[in-house]
């Protein structure tokens, strides 16, 4: 029996000749609003390391499958888990399709080694009805920041921070009496490239300033970009020094999207 040992971001797999490792969804089914449950199932004979980063959601077109949502990470921790011979990931990536509309969906992830690619993804159904659920959470207003703000400093590098002047209002379904707060992380983009400059947590929008260095921007050259990806999150755990609120049982994803600004445009 050959083993092959398969690398992408995220992900480390070994993958046998005789067995694999599969993504699997807790049922086939769901109505809107309803919490859907990706695991891990390690077929092979041998342990393997993943965590839960994932490609894109796609929606089934007709006979074609259309990507809706790319570089798709709800729940992406940066540990490597070890998941046994012939057992299912205990860890869950979750997603509320409440934004879905009816129909047939899939997320997706390539696996690569060398030239060789392989897909693995798991299908999942939205009803087109559902019946009146009370414990839905009620509405709240939630702020987002509408843009990058980039401005120069003497030392040559530049300040980074968020347009929180007139922000965005969210109108979503969020639990009451649990903690809400945003998490972002900070990259530099160049060719295509991102390296990440730093992450943190936040109660608000407003995090401060992030001092990008003038090493930092000559390496990444004249076409580079700023992103900042937000996520905004629920959880039952207090906010404080190390603050992890993404092991809380009641952690749950609201909302996310990307900022990107060229630093030739300031």
């Amino acid at each position: 029996m050959s083993d092959k040992k398969l690398l992408i971001p995220g992900v480390l797999i070994f993958v046998f000749s005789c067995s694999s490792v599969t993504l699997k969804t807790d049922k086939e089914t769901y109505r809107p609003n309803e919490v859907v449950s990706f695991k891990l199932k390690n077929s092979t004979l041998f342990k393997t390391g993943y965590n839960l980063c994932f490609t894109s959601l796609q929606n089934r077109v007709g006979a074609e499958w259309k990507v809706i949502k790319s570089d798709f990470s709800i729940h992406c921790p940066s540990i490597l888990y070890m998941l046994s011979s012939f057992s299912t990931s205990r860890k869950s990536l979750k997603l509320l399709p409440a934004d879905l509309l009816p129909g047939r969906y899939r997320l997706a992830t390539t696996i690569e080694h060398r030239s060789e690619r392989r897909r693995i993804s798991a299908e999942f159904e939205v009803s087109g009805s559902a019946a009146p659920d009370y414990s839905v959470p009620p509405v709240r207003v939630f702020k987002f920041p509408r843009g990058i703000e980039i401005h120069p400093r003497k030392d040559n590098g530049v300040d980074i921070g968020v347009d929180t002047k007139i922000p965005k209002r969210l109108l979503l379904k969020a639990t009451p009496n649990l903690i809400h707060g945003y998490s972002f992380n900070i990259f530099i983009e160049a060719d295509g490239k991102k390296t990440q400059l730093s992450s943190g947590l936040s109660g608000d929008i407003n995090w401060g300033t992030y001092v990008v260095n003038g090493e930092t921007l000559e390496k990444a050259g004249k076409n580079a970009f700023i992103v900042i990806e937000y996520v905004l999150f629920e959880t039952e755990i207090p906010a404080g020094h190390m603050w992890k609120p993404a092991t809380g049982k009641k952690y749950r994803i609201l909302w996310q999207n990307t900022l990107r600004k060229s630093l030739n445009k300031n």
